[in-house]
């Protein structure tokens, strides 16, 4: 069935890995036609756009914009440039989809977020983990009270990178260009999800990252402890070092009930006169929530919306994971050592 949204041609900005979800999304939907590809390096760009199907190519923003006559930017740089991005997508009344997290430093958002308002561009960030339909529900039950009130809200990512994540790659496990390390790259997903489903956190109580196992600077493991505003707390754990395991899960304890979620099913539930939401398997992939993400802007751009995941949102996110870093301080190497 043919969309009733007007297409919008947007134009990729970072031809790397999480890039190519995003080109294959959009050749599964109508709303959005990747119409351009931009790197600072030509022949990557150049390869690129000819292996994707994409029409145009280069390093500039703007003359890729004018040849494409593009309406939006998809940004996959590192996530320290983000900014340097958007700026320029802006200066061309892009509207833009940015990569998590929006950017690096409590400075960085702001002025991104200043820039996008007072320009009338369209900003939304991907935490696309947000358009799962059990999550959705899940959110709906807390807020009109099905949890009763709601006690603690507790998040868990334990992942596995191996070192030639990070040896293969010049920004990964940075502070300069990722930002930091298990907090606001692998666990940000996770970390989003608590804090929306909490309603937006109020203070970080105590933080501590650590360094356990690769040779990075900033964490591979790391706890937070947080009050939200509702009058909730919750504890959030990140970590990278978990060899074998894909965990990501939330754990929701209300005075009427509790249950225990991952990104792909319930796991517990005992919550008074609720049935657990039903999962629909094809709802849970990542191809699913990309479509959903690239179709829900689309709508936003076309019919002068708020998109799903408005920029504040996405903001508060990553404020939250600034106070984290904040509170916690500079990662401690307590073992920093690769077997």
């Amino acid at each position: 069935m043919k969309s009733s949204t007007k297409q919008q041609r947007g134009i990729l900005v970072g031809p790397g890995k999480i890039s190519t979800k995003y080109v294959q999304a959009c050749q599964a939907i109508d709303e959005v036609k990747i119409v351009g590809v931009v790197s600072r390096n030509y022949e990557r760009a150049r390869y690129y756009a000819k292996e994707m199907n994409i029409q145009y190519s280069g390093v500039s923003l703007e003359e890729v914009a004018k040849k494409s006559d593009a309406t939006m930017v998809i940004v996959c740089t590192p996530n320290g440039a983000h900014r340097e991005v958007i700026m320029k997508a802006v200066a061309q009344g892009l509207h833009v989809l940015c990569e998590k997290p929006l950017e690096i430093s409590y400075v960085a958002q702001e002025e991104i977020l200043t820039t996008c308002r007072d320009s009338g561009v369209k900003l939304t960030v991907s935490f696309l983990y947000r358009f799962l339909p059990h999550m959705q529900e899940i959110r709906q039950l807390i807020q009109q009270g099905s949890f009763g009130i709601i006690l603690s809200i507790d998040a868990r990512l334990a992942v596995w990178r191996d070192s030639d994540y990070y040896s293969q790659s010049s920004w990964h496990g940075t502070e300069v260009m990722d930002g930091g390390g298990a907090f606001i790259q692998q666990g940000s997903h996770i970390v989003d999800m608590a804090n929306w489903l909490a309603g937006g956190y109020h203070k970080v109580d105590c933080a501590r990252r650590y360094t356990m196992v690769h040779p990075i600077p900033v964490e591979d493991h790391g706890y937070a402890t947080v009050r939200y505003e509702s009058g909730a707390v919750g504890m959030l754990e990140c970590s990278t070092i978990s060899r074998g395991m894909n965990v990501q899960e939330i754990s929701i304890t209300g005075t009427r009930g509790s249950a225990r979620v991952s990104l792909t099913g319930i796991l517990e539930w005992s919550v008074e006169s609720t049935p657990p939401p039903k999962i629909n398997d094809k709802c849970i992939t990542k191809d699913f929530l990309f479509q959903e993400l690239l179709k829900n802007f689309s709508k936003a751009i076309d019919q002068n919306l708020d998109p799903f995941i408005t920029s504040d949102s996405a903001v508060q996110t990553g404020n939250l994971i600034f106070e984290i870093y904040r509170v916690a301080g500079p990662s401690v190497h307590h073992i920093n050592k690769v077997k």
